[in-house]
């Protein structure tokens, strides 16, 4: 979502630097090939719970390269977490993608907050 669109990014330049376009950019480079297709399906907000429901509905079938990344949007216990990203590989898997590369990380929301008090108000 917002991380895959340039979030946080200076507006003139978000598009060209964020990471999927620098990873695009790269593939280029790299593999030079006339025929690249790139897909970014990022929904602002949305976690691995989302996607693993509607693989099929968002992502082409055959694709060469599958990149996941929902570090931020996961915040549901790690059990579900945990089920969440089974069952979004066994979603890519039946469309049969050829590489599947998971970014994933955790953050611990710990704040230490006062209660009505915002991130830039820390004790």
């Amino acid at each position: 979502g917002s991380i895959t669109n340039g979030g946080g990014l200076d507006p003139q330049n978000h598009r060209r630097l964020r990471w999927s376009m620098l990873l695009l950019q790269y593939l280029n480079m790299s593999f030079p090939h006339r025929d690249h297709q790139f897909h970014s399906f990022g929904v602002q907000g949305a976690g691995s719970g989302f996607f693993s429901m509607c693989v099929p509905s968002y992502v082409p079938r055959n694709p060469d390269i599958v990149l996941t990344e929902f570090a931020l949007n996961d915040r549901e216990v790690a059990k579900i977490v945990k089920h969440n990203y089974e069952t979004l590989v066994q979603q890519l898997v039946s469309i049969r993608a050829g590489l599947i590369v998971s970014v994933n990380w955790l953050v611990k929301f710990d704040l230490q907050l006062r209660p009505g008090a915002n991130s830039r108000s820390r004790k």
